[in-house]
């Protein structure tokens, strides 16, 4: 009976490691001492070419968030912003979502989801809504402080 690796299915060519998403793994190249080929770390610990035990040691590492420069906004603040904007230039203009969703060829509850900040369209959508409404597209990025 063939020895079944706790993690591997069996009908499955992938190997999956039991890891938190927190953690890396380094999977150093291993030469095995025997035959010299080299290789990554079977799942068996032996050697695919001459079936002798391998010896290597995993290396597990915390992953690091960089501290790069903070994003002004977050995408959630940034959804809710354009979409606050979109909807008083449309109020604005006196247009009915219906109307809005028509010109720019969208639906409108899409369009309802994109004013109340649920959806971040996509950059096609924001430029045919904002020409529709007759803003620049730098318009509904600028914050009113």
């Amino acid at each position: 009976m063939p020895l079944l690796h706790p993690f591997k299915s069996t009908n499955s060519k992938y190997r999956s490691y039991p890891m938190s998403p927190d953690y890396t793994i380094d999977r150093p190249a291993i030469t095995c001492p025997n035959c010299a080929l080299h290789q990554f770390k079977p799942l068996s610990g032996l050697c695919r070419r001459c079936n002798r035990p391998l010896v290597y040691s995993f290396a597990y590492r915390r992953k690091t968030i960089s501290n790069a420069e903070p994003a002004i906004l977050s995408t959630d603040s940034l959804a809710k912003s354009i979409g606050s904007k979109i909807r008083r230039q449309r109020k604005m203009c006196k247009i009915s979502q219906q109307r809005l969703a028509t010109i720019t060829n969208t639906t409108r509850p899409s369009l309802s989801r994109i004013e109340n900040g649920i959806v971040l369209p996509s950059l096609n959508t924001l430029c045919r809504i904002s020409a529709a409404l007759g803003l620049e597209l730098h318009e509904l990025f600028i914050s009113n402080r």
